[in-house]
């Protein structure tokens, strides 16, 4: 009977970990090198990327691993505090994209573009505003939204603290159609896609080598 080497048995468990994260990555690099210009993404799609991405870091990485101790009880006591561990993870996921939706994020753009688009959409909107860094309110309607841009990642999240349905949806949409004049950042598709093939590449072949050990085994 063949054995499995202890390096190889976390080395597999790390790799089927990291797939669903190579496939996000993949096919966010892809995504994001089509596009023609910067792109407004709701908070909530994003954060639901993002967790389908980490889904192997949740239902099998380190935040699991305490659970194995149930083992030693029975298989039935393991798999209860699994489904309460999933409940947990679920009730948590759904509120936090509750409170993502508050959020609007804009993709493939440089700092410097970010804030002439915004300011071009204040003036085209000519409303009473107050502009302070980070912040833009407007008396009138009531409504705040907290700017965070990430140069790293040429990304930038709008944050609606507080704003009407239809005053938001109007900004956003005169965003929308700033943006369109202004070039997508593709420097850091190619850094996506590389992570992701890699993460991919890895998750494959350990996957092989565990159906070879379990043929071998047999």
């Amino acid at each position: 009977m063949f054995i499995m080497p202890e390096w190889l048995r976390w080395s597999l468990e790390w790799s089927v970990i990291g797939l669903p994260l190579g496939v996000y990555l993949t096919v966010l690099g892809s995504w994001q090198y089509q596009l023609k210009h910067p792109i407004l993404v709701s908070g909530s799609r994003d954060l639901l990327g993002l967790w389908l991405g980490l889904s192997g870091f949740f239902f099998l990485g380190p935040p699991t691993w305490f659970l194995h101790r149930l083992r030693w009880l029975g298989d039935g006591w393991y798999w209860t505090g699994y489904v309460m561990y999933l409940l947990l993870l679920i009730l948590l996921g759904r509120w936090l994209l509750r409170r993502r939706r508050a959020a609007t994020i804009i993709y493939a753009i440089s700092s410097e573009d970010a804030e002439a688009a915004l300011r071009e959409t204040i003036n085209h909107l000519a409303q009473p505003n107050q502009v302070v860094p980070g912040r833009i309110y407007w008396p009138e309607h009531d409504a705040l939204l907290d700017i965070r841009m990430s140069p790293l990642l040429h990304s930038v999240t709008l944050h609606w603290l507080r704003a009407e349905p239809t005053w938001r949806q109007l900004f956003e949409d005169t965003l929308r159609l700033t943006l369109t004049e202004k070039e997508a950042q593709r420097l850091l598709t190619l850094l996506w896609m590389l992570l992701g093939a890699v993460l991919l590449g890895l998750g494959v072949f350990h996957l092989v080598v565990w159906s070879l050990v379990s043929w071998l085994r047999a």
